[in-house]
């Protein structure tokens, strides 16, 4: 977060328009850690009884 000068006001509506930024930040972050969890988890399902042939 950076630190302005200005009026109470400007200072809150910065304040808002970086909580904004940081929530729609981590929820991309979010959907990208669930898709992954969801392609190993099936990749775990996948593999997890494999018996290799001799």
């Amino acid at each position: 977060m950076r630190y302005e000068t200005g009026s109470k006001q400007e200072l809150h509506q910065a304040y808002v328009a970086w909580l904004r930024d940081k929530i729609k930040s981590l929820e991309n972050q979010k959907a990208e850690i669930e898709k992954e969890l969801y392609e190993l988890r099936t990749k775990l399902l996948e593999n997890e009884n494999y018996v290799p042939e001799n």
